[in-house]
């Protein structure tokens, strides 16, 4: 039998895995149906992907997930969450903001999902069907858990974000920093307004940098990234974070690499890319980054794990 019948959707691999291993489960069921229907049957168009969903996408398990009983329905649980985090409650605060990411990866993974529908995978090989065969259970899972839940609540989750995870990071949750951090590092076509804009960009820098002294890998990665970024992509340096540098990038990119990022699966920095950064740099400027990063390892990072990758939200 040809591999191509095996396939249920046809959605490029490394797109897949990508997604489901950056998004985890979490311990909480949203309340809601079952996805339902199947693949083959076309259904129009529309401008949100979270509403196709039961139209187009089709689970493969066979009994439906037990949702956790609800006092009420989904948006009631949500009002209350919401009055829980305005007063300090850090729990409330990182589930909002959980549930924030879990909607917006749902919805990047439909995205991903029309782009490649129509592909040919009959050329991968076997160990590359089974990798792939795995991603679409995976997704399959949390299509179940989450599609009801992301259907209802997933347009405005996916709008207050940035805002949920900034209450969460303000109230303590560690992870919601970095996450708020990678989340507000390019803001460029963004719909906020520019004060808004202006707050969470501010507030984004400050929580890298102070990560940086505290340290934090994930926050000298980030850093690295927004200083490293081509010039192209970042039209509107108002909506940044920083704006590029090579000699800040030159820095940031020596601390990781003499953390041992360039020896773990996707490297953030290389060799070739640390020796042409240095190359564009005066000698002097290169000479101070060196003195930078071996400083700042030496007094903030000799107590903490070498460089281990991860994203930043999970």
């Amino acid at each position: 039998m040809k591999r191509g019948l095996i396939v249920v959707a046809t959605v490029a691999v490394a797109s897949l895995l990508l997604l489901v291993f950056l998004w985890p489960i979490t311990d909480r069921q949203k309340n809601g149906p079952p996805v339902q229907s199947s693949l083959i049957t076309p259904q129009p168009q529309m401008d949100n992907p979270i509403e196709r969903l039961p139209a187009r996408h089709a689970t493969r398990s066979k009994t439906a997930p037990v949702a956790r009983p609800l006092d009420g329905t989904a948006e009631d649980e949500l009002h209350e969450l919401r009055g829980r985090a305005a007063h300090g409650d850090v729990a409330a605060a990182s589930e909002l903001a959980s549930d924030s990411n879990h909607c917006e990866a749902l919805e990047a993974t439909l995205a991903v999902m029309d782009i490649h529908l129509g592909q040919d995978l009959t050329q991968l090989t076997l160990e590359q069907m089974q990798r792939y065969e795995e991603g679409l259970k995976k997704i399959d899972e949390r299509l179940v858990k989450f599609s009801g839940f992301c259907q209802r609540n997933g347009r405005r989750l996916i709008e207050e974000r940035l805002t949920n995870l900034l209450q969460a990071a303000e109230l303590g949750d560690l992870a919601a920093r970095q996450c708020f951090a990678s989340a507000a590092s390019d803001l460029t076509g963004s719909r906020l307004q520019d004060e808004d804009k202006t707050r969470f960009l501010r507030r984004a820098r400050e929580f890298l940098e102070t990560d940086v002294e505290a340290g934090s890998w994930s926050a000298v990665r980030q850093l690295y990234a927004a200083y490293s970024a081509p010039a192209y992509f970042r039209r509107d340096t108002g909506a940044l974070v920083v704006i590029p540098n090579p000699r800040e990038a030159y820095k940031y990119g020596r601390l990781l690499q003499i953390g041992g990022a360039a020896n773990v699966d996707d490297a953030p920095v290389t060799a070739v890319t640390m020796d042409a950064l240095k190359a564009a740099l005066p000698p002097d400027e290169a000479a101070a980054g060196d003195e930078w990063a071996n400083s700042v390892f030496l007094t903030r990072f000799t107590s903490q794990p070498l460089y281990e990758g991860g994203a930043a939200c999970n």
